[in-house]
């Protein structure tokens, strides 16, 4: 496996290793669509021009939206974000998507872009495959030509302590003049009497794209258990980080930051871990005056490259054309 080397806020590797799991939902019997394949296997390889730079992501970010009844008049509710990686396969967490039994309620997709407007793009989709166990769920939309090319790219490491990692939300509306950056100190989410620069929130002048960054901390399985409502995913399956997440990001794609300024697709974001401490954040672009100190769990590579090859088998042949 190819190791590139992250842009890395101190730290040392994690221990241990990745162990397999059981995958709910596979699907292997089916007739598998060839560009389907080909399309899945492009976004499981990583070349030399597979990282993606800031400004290219905003394309990539959908919102999944819901309402009780299509025939009521109520409006549409966020109820998480998916990720696009082509030919209308996407990704996201199960939980946002799950089906709820006896319920009418039904989902669309927009891409973050159309947030707030009039939508003609709004996307239907079909629930592929999934993993309880990892919250996982991968969806396919219609699409008018497909091409079987990945539109990102699934980051070949295992995340270590201390790697920089991010979630973009694309904004709507008109850009602000000058740059939103700010620093977030909180609480150690080990140690209460201990101090942890948490991230940072960043907007720059003239761009939409709003990033929220942190840094992969230890997955302490007992500790985070202990919290109420953590969402709480095993280990072997995800990576636990200082970034903050807000309500609606569950099913959003996490981002690592490499040397060179651009980022590579390394996880799907599935619960948040709150802690008792709330952030200022002045000037904040979303008019929040403060923060809860929440840390993201998200599903990392390994789980997601799991649940594609469970999906497809024939994306571990050779020499596909």
């Amino acid at each position: 496996m190819d190791r590139r080397e992250f842009l890395v806020l101190g730290g040392t590797a994690l221990a241990g290793g990745v162990v397999l799991g059981a995958l709910i939902d596979a699907k292997c019997n089916r007739e598998i669509d060839p560009l389907e394949t080909l399309l899945l296997k492009d976004f499981l390889t990583y070349g030399e021009d597979s990282s993606i730079d800031r400004q290219n992501i905003s394309g990539l970010l959908f919102d999944i939206e819901a309402k009780e009844d299509p025939k009521s008049s109520r409006i549409w509710e966020t109820k998480g974000r998916a990720v696009n990686i082509g030919n209308g396969y996407y990704l996201t967490a199960y939980h946002v998507v799950e089906p709820k039994s006896g319920s009418k309620e039904v989902m669309r997709m927009i891409p973050q872009s159309r947030r707030g407007y009039v939508v003609n793009d709004a996307r239907t989709f079909e629930l592929a495959s999934f993993d309880k166990t990892i919250d996982l769920a991968l969806l396919k939309a219609p699409v008018e030509k497909a091409e079987g090319k990945a539109v990102v790219h699934l980051g070949p490491w295992e995340l270590k302590e201390g790697n920089l990692v991010s979630t973009f939300t694309r904004f709507t509306g008109r850009p602000k003049q000058a740059d939103y950056n700010f620093e977030l100190q909180g609480v150690d989410f080990y140690d209460k009497d201990g101090k942890m620069r948490v991230g940072r929130l960043y907007l720059p002048a003239g761009s939409l794209l709003f990033q929220v960054e942190g840094s992969v901390l230890p997955y302490k399985e007992e500790e985070i258990k202990k919290i109420p409502g953590s969402g709480f995913v095993p280990a072997q399956n995800a990576n636990f980080s200082s970034m903050i997440n807000y309500n609606g990001d569950s099913g959003a794609p996490v981002f690592v930051q490499l040397r060179d300024g651009k980022y590579a697709l390394v996880g799907i974001v599935t619960s948040g871990v709150q802690i008792e401490h709330s952030i200022k954040t002045p000037g904040h672009p979303l008019g929040y005056d403060a923060t809860a100190q929440i840390g993201t769990i998200f599903a990392h590579r390994d789980s997601i490259e799991r649940l594609i090859k469970a999906y497809n088998p024939d994306v571990t042949k050779q020499n596909l054309k």
